[in-house]
Order: C-alpha cells, then structure tokens, then sequence
C-alpha cells in the first residue's frame, strides 16, 4: 500500500486486509523456519519486494542532530552494555552504577547543555536510566533484527553483504536470544525497578526546583511503565514471538504492570492510542497482562491475608451484618473473590472508557457517525469484545478451582458462589460494551 506517517512522523504502510492477511502469514511461516532464507528462495518468487516483510521493520529513536544529551548517554549505554554482556558483572553493581552519582553527574551536566532546547517533560530525558537498563537487557534482539535482515536481503540479492557495519561472523546461527534475555532480565530485575524508582525521585526534584505542580506518584510510575514497553516494542516488534516473549517478561519481573500495559495500548486520557499494537493483535497482550495479575494475586499469600486474618480453614459468622452483601462478605471465599475483582474491574473499565473515547475522536474529526469503520477501529471495538469475555472466563475458571473459595464457599458449593458474584460486579460485559 502507499507510504504514510504516523503521529511520531515515522514511515509506515496504509494498512488493509489483504495486506495484513499477507503480512501475518509470512510472518507466521518465518516462526516455523531455522532461517529467513527458507521463505525467500523457497516459498517467493525470485525478487520479491515481499521479502522485505519477513523481518518487520522497527522505527528507530531519532534525534535532532547530535546533542551533548545523546552522545553522553550513548557512552553510558556502552559501558553498561559491556558490564552485563561482557562482564557479567554483580546486579547490585549494575544497580549501582545506574542509579549512582557519577552517571547522574554525566548526564545532568549535559541535560543542563540542552535544556533551553527542549521540553522538561521530554520522555527521553526523564527515563533515561530506565531506558539505559531495558536498551542493554536487549541489546542481543537489535543484532539478531540485523542479521535476520541481512540473511533476508542476501537471500533475495544472491551475494553476501559482509562488508556490512552491522555484520558480525561470530554469530551464531542457533543462538537462543530469548533465553539469553530472559536470564539477565532476572538477573537484572532490580536494576531496572531501581533505575524506574530513580527516574521517578529525581524528576520530582526538578519539578520542585522549577516551581511546578507535580503528578501523584501512582500516574509518574505509569509513565515509565509505558516508556519501558515503548522501549521494548522498538527493539523486538520485528518478530511476534520476541515481541510478546518480553512483554511477558516485564510483566513476569513485575517491571510492568497490567495497569501499565493497558495504558501503553490505549494511551492517557486524551491521547492518541497505538495504532501499531493492533497489528500485533493488543488484546491478547491486554489479556495477558490482566491473567497474570490475577494469578500474582491469588498466589500472594500476604496480600490476600492482609488485615483480615487468614483465609485458609476459617469462616467467619457474619449473620449480623446486614450490610454486607449477601450476609457472607467476610467468608474467606468472599474476600477472596472480592480482591480478585477489585483488581479486574478498574481495568476493564479503563479499557472501556478509553475504545470509546478514541472511537468518539474518529467519529467527531470525520463528521460523518455513518461513515465505514476504519482498520483501527474495527481493531478497537472487537479487540474490546475479545479482552472483556476472556478475562470474565478466566476470573470465572480461576476462581472456581481456586482451594480456598472450594474450602469455604457457603452451600450450593463454589461454582455457584463464583457464578453469583461475579454477575453482580460491575464489569458486566453487556455495561463496558455498551
């Protein structure tokens, strides 16, 4: 299809299905294949411009020619990069290294250089140690996205490219970057919450010193819960599978949150949403992210006991209480549900609000409410249906085979116990669809 931009002004193609049919079918038989190469000799005609879509491209960062900011930090990130591929060093020296006080110094002193040219609420300048962490955990997807590349373009071309800058023949063919990443992402885990906790005080401090109203810290912790999925999705979407492996893993690490995910998919109130992530399929990563809160949750034995006892072998008598709904409010059975649903409920709702809001913009800006749907919004709007009715059905079976709601749910047993409660809680699909 023709060439447009998007809203970062980055080049992409005008989608449709056809197109996306195509797309996602090559990208699908490249999952299945040891190397590139198989599609393009051996399932494309000789020159296809369809090879270019085997490897996805991905838009990189760009700047405004070359600040004090960027080649400061391209340092750090290469001396970071060295200390956890090359060295393997400590994750507490890792941790300190980049929350300590002379990266801090290198890079206040050139944030200072560039201030007058810049925004104080520029994202690049406010997670950098974020960023610096999750660029480096990653750093072995951006040489696996140019190898793919380079297979792909010497396959289609029929000569090697091994003058290429960003050829390396110590690659290995079978390298498994996916479990590579995955180890150091445990391994740094606390690198990168201290490098979030860090970017989050210190911009609180500048807003101080400037005079400005500062945000509530739970809405500063979001934005760089989103800015670290950005990350991510600029270096893996090339490939699904990697794609959704370390959004899984971020969540996983508990580096982001469910609550995170949905805000980098749909945007902040008044933002524009990620058109990208609906061809990468956004509900089943919104799915993902909420599943694996919920299970987080039943599995953490102190957030569940909690200021109410414990909830393994106890009933408690609640006959008197005739406020409480249903007389059994405080059954460990119904305070468990109950957490359960104190969690799903606000993220469904947000969902909800947020496809109706970005569906009502479309609307508005075109005038016409009969006008045929575009990509986007049919994207949004079944997307939606799909997330609602997979995580009811996932709180439904989780909660029905959970030990403690069997235990301890009232007569009629647990299925019935759960069926009741979750139908009067208010994220009824019928409400958030409608």
């Amino acid at each position: 299809g023709m060439i447009l931009e998007d809203c970062d002004g980055v080049s992409r193609r005008k989608r449709n299905s056809r197109g996306e049919f195509v797309t996602k079918t090559i990208e699908l038989m490249t999952s299945f294949v040891s190397s590139p190469a198989t599609i393009v000799t051996d399932c494309l005609p000789v020159q296809s411009r369809l090879s270019e879509l085997i490897v996805d491209s991905v838009h990189d960062e760009t700047t405004n020619g070359v600040s004090t900011f960027a080649s400061t930090l391209e340092s750090i990130e290469k001396d970071l990069n060295d200390r956890i591929w090359k060295n393997n060093d400590d994750p507490e020296d890792v941790r300190d290294y980049i929350t300590g006080n002379e990266v801090s110094e290198s890079i206040q002193g050139s944030l200072d250089d560039d201030m007058e040219n810049s925004s104080a609420e520029d994202p690049e300048k406010v997670w950098w140690r974020s960023g610096l962490m999750v660029r480096c955990i990653l750093s072995p997807a951006v040489r696996h996205r140019y190898k793919l590349q380079r297979i792909v373009k010497e396959s289609a071309s029929g000569h090697s490219m091994h003058d290429d800058s960003n050829y390396d023949d110590t690659d290995d063919p079978k390298e498994d970057i996916i479990i590579d990443i995955t180890e150091n992402f445990t391994r740094y885990k606390s690198g990168i919450l201290a490098a979030l906790a860090k970017d989050v005080q210190v911009h609180e401090e500048n807003l101080d010193l400037r005079g400005e109203s500062k945000k509530c810290e739970s809405d500063m912790i979001l934005m760089g819960e989103v800015y670290i999925l950005r990350q991510c999705e600029k270096l893996t979407s090339f490939s699904l599978t990697i794609f959704r492996c370390y959004v899984e893993e971020l969540l996983k690490r508990k580096a982001v949150s469910a609550n995170g995910v949905l805000h980098w998919i749909f945007g902040f109130d008044g933002e524009k949403g990620n058109e990208r992530l609906a061809t990468h399929c956004w509900w089943n990563m919104a799915t993902l992210s909420v599943r694996l809160a919920i299970d987080a949750l039943l599995s953490d034995v102190d957030t569940l006991v909690t200021g109410e006892g414990s909830d393994i072998g106890m009933i408690i008598d609640n006959v008197g209480d005739g406020d409480d709904e249903g007389g059994n409010a405080g059954t460990p059975s119904m305070r468990r549900m109950k957490r359960v649903t104190d969690l799903v409920s606000p993220l469904l709702q947000f969902a909800s609000s947020r496809v109706r809001a970005l569906t009502s913009s479309f609307n508005g800006n075109s005038g016409n409410s009969k006008k045929k749907l575009t990509h986007y919004e049919a994207d949004l709007a079944e997307g939606l249906k799909f997330f609602i009715r997979s995580i009811s059905a996932h709180v439904i079976t989780t909660l029905k085979k959970d030990e403690t709601v069997r235990a301890t749910a009232e007569l009629g047993g647990s299925s019935l116990e759960v069926e009741n409660w979750v139908g009067k809680c208010s994220y009824d699909e019928d409400l958030l669809l409608s």
